[in-house]
């Protein structure tokens, strides 16, 4: 019994000095996972922000890009337009009439001769 005892006393403070080891590391650990909590809310609070403003260039993008496909559907039905009705009937119904006065046009004609043939033009614009 003597024996028992004495075991029972020398195993005491061998359990206490575990025990106390065993808190320690566990107040450790919470101390870390309290640590990485905090860390990732952070940076779950970052990504939230982030994801906000990527949404406002996505939808920018998409609009660009229906603005985009609505471009590129009149090109084709003019284009198709062009060819049912024929080239030279629509330039012709867009053409461009130049109303200035015909002295003005023959003055802008004999700068621009001058310009290139100054031997032709001489005579008739005083080049």
């Amino acid at each position: 019994m003597k024996k028992c005892a004495l075991l029972f006393l020398l195993l005491i403070p061998s359990v206490v000095v575990a025990d106390t080891g065993y808190d320690m590391e566990m107040q450790m650990l919470d101390a870390q996972i309290e640590s990485l909590t905090r860390e990732r809310d952070k940076k779950y609070t970052d990504l939230k922000q982030c994801e906000k403003t990527t949404k406002g260039f996505k939808i920018a993008g998409i609009t660009t890009l229906v603005a985009t496909g609505f471009g590129i559907y009149g090109n084709i039905k003019l284009a198709q337009k062009l060819k049912n009705n024929g080239a030279a009937s629509y330039i012709s119904s867009v053409a461009v009439v130049d109303t200035r006065p015909q002295e003005e046009k023959d003055e802008e004609s004999c700068e621009l001769g001058c310009m290139t043939e100054p031997e032709k033009f001489r005579e008739l614009c005083n080049c």
